[in-house]
């Protein structure tokens, strides 16, 4: 018996040359505005459907596209995605990235590096989601999941392995869109971004679905409009749920509900001040301690200051810094965070808290370093301090660090209530650094004080309501109010990891489904459930299937196949 196989036409160049290039256009703008210094919240939630629907017309995920055809379309692709990926964190314009003008020609290099790495782990979602079409080409249930869950997953993977941590993920483009940032207190970030993969891989299906419905039965017309109306629903009833309770916890549960008395919503707050060192020089120790005491005079409880801001090679010079900060801590009742780099066996970057009573309530170094511009130095272990006092539960950690998740969610789990942040950022990485770390503040519900030099400095609470905002580069001092709310309360802490592993998990079935054998996976549908056997494959019911069925559901993904 030999199992049948169904012939493709090539269909006529000319209309899908047109299509392709008006599909390159459009991708070109929407990768270049998906994630970025100047990214737009609307092309991250498109680039990946632009993406699949440029793949589906070059011929890609059809059975007559050959090898080469496709190896030059994915070329083209990743070429496509790797410049505008540059062009979108400036890496093409020398001093825009790096600090030190003399490091500024081998910034591009490193950045069209770094982006052709991403991307080419980022086609793997998209090459996953096309040979999943082909193989189980019936499959409407689980196919807009396929590309959701392994894009969730490969950006889960790149922001605990890449290096990076989040700078990069497309969540953040999202910062505006207040009630959908407030989500992640009960997912996290990648829960935005799976929702934002579904949304295009549902966009997706739907473009495909409109093109063969002439060709199909009406039987299966029916079918596949009815299970692509779930997914349509199902994502419309969640995402409508997400903005809902993202809305509610900004006007309600912040307390700002405003049927009171504007006395009544009125938030409890202390003086503070940031004092800002030099960008790309160290400041001198005893114009620091001038400036701190000068704002201690003028009634701050806490002076902090960004990050690094002076430098010391011996160790009687930091015992002098400490000692000499702890004076003045104590003579005003006050906190101080001091911040220096400081050479023992090894570089270190220190943010130090100074108690009211002069003594050192924690010593923390910073413990990820941003890669290729804090080479010389040797990270601290990761832990997050934290000390309890009559301003709730401080903690701290220095710039970069706020990019891992991992490392902020002890934040959460300790029910830290203030987080303090010694930061130091230049060129167009200072407002973005400040939105990418803003997201650590909803997931764990702190409220937040960011001292930056070269870069934006901010007191936020938990509902990423701003207090202060300022734009400085050094020798200034901004006197801001920092609200004293207590920790706000957010799932994510305990259980947001939970969210991005069981898509993982998802992913992985997809992923096993798609690389195993022809053979083991009729086997494994064989003796699986009939709701798995249908989600898999997207047969009509959820009876038992005989082995033959399964053979043709899986049947395009082979030439000639003879029984």
């Amino acid at each position: 018996m030999a199992l049948y196989m169904p012939h493709y036409k090539l269909p006529p160049n000319t209309p899908r040359d047109m299509t392709k290039v008006a599909l390159l256009v459009i991708l070109s703008v929407v990768c270049t505005f998906f994630s970025g210094f100047q990214s737009v919240a609307i092309c991250s939630w498109l680039q990946p459907f632009f993406l699949l629907h440029f793949f589906h017309k070059s011929g890609i995920s059809h059975n007559f596209c050959s090898w080469s055809s496709a190896a030059l379309t994915i070329l083209l692709a990743l070429i496509l995605h790797t410049t505008a990926a540059s062009l979108a964190f400036l890496a093409f314009f020398p001093g825009k990235v790096s600090p030190d003008n003399s490091k500024a020609s081998s910034v591009p290099i490193v950045g069209i590096i770094w982006a052709l790495a991403l991307w080419m782990f980022l086609l793997l979602p998209f090459l996953a989601s096309i040979g999943y079409r082909k193989r189980f080409d019936r499959a409407r249930t689980s196919q807009p999941l396929v590309f959701a869950s392994i894009w969730t997953t490969a950006w889960l993977l790149w922001n605990r392995f890449g290096g990076v941590g989040s700078f990069l993920h497309p969540a953040v483009s999202q910062v505006t869109i207040l009630p959908l940032v407030m989500s992640a207190g009960v997912w996290g970030i990648d829960g935005i971004a799976f929702l934002m993969a579904w949304f295009s891989a549902i966009l997706h299906d739907r473009a495909v679905l409109n093109e063969n419905l002439s060709k199909m039965e009406k039987s299966d017309k029916k079918r596949a409009m009815q299970l692509h109306r779930g997914h349509s629903l199902a994502f419309g009833a969640i995402a409508f749920s997400i903005l809902f309770y993202g809305s509610a916890r900004v006007s309600i549960f912040s307390g700002d509900f405003f049927q009171k008395d504007i006395a009544l919503t009125m938030k409890k707050t202390v003086p503070v001040s940031c004092v800002l060192g030099k960008v790309l020089f160290y400041e001198d120790m005893d114009v620091m301690l001038n400036r701190t005491r000068q704002r201690l005079r003028a009634g701050d409880r806490l002076v902090l200051w960004s990050e690094a801001a002076v430098k010391l090679d011996l160790k009687q010079e930091r015992d002098s810094l400490q000692f000499k900060a702890g004076q003045i801590a104590s003579q005003h009742g006050a906190y101080v965070g001091i911040t220096y780099e400081y050479k023992d066996a090894s570089v270190g970057n220190y943010f130090d808290l100074v108690l009211p009573d002069g003594s050192i309530g924690f010593s923390y170094r910073k413990s990820h370093l941003v890669p290729f511009m804090e080479w010389y130095g040797t990270p601290g272990d990761p832990i997050l301090p934290a000390i309890k006092t009559e301003l709730g539960r401080i903690g701290g950690a220095i710039c970069y660090d706020f990019e891992f998740p991992d490392l902020m969610r002890q934040a959460g789990k300790k029910r830290i209530d203030i987080m303090l942040q010694p930061a130091a950022t230049w060129g167009a990485s200072g407002p973005w650094a400040k939105e990418a770390d803003a997201f650590r503040v909803v997931e764990n519900g702190f409220s937040w004080f960011r001292c930056s030099t070269g870069g934006v400095s901010a007191v936020v609470d938990p509902y990423l309501q701003t207090f202060d905002y300022r734009e400085g580069i050094s020798d200034s001092v901004f006197a801001m109010a920092l609200p004293v709310l207590g920790k706000a309360w957010t799932l994510y802490p305990s259980y947001g990891f939970l969210f991005a592993w069981l898509v993982a998990a998802l992913a992985a079935v997809h992923v096993s489904m798609l690389c195993l054998h022809l053979g083991a996976v009729t086997y494994i549908l064989d003796k699986s459930p009939p709701a798995f056997v249908f989600y898999i494959t997207g047969d009509r019911s959820f009876k038992e299937f005989e082995r033959s069925e399964l053979r043709c559901v899986l049947l395009p993904e082979e030439s000639s196949v003879h029984v």
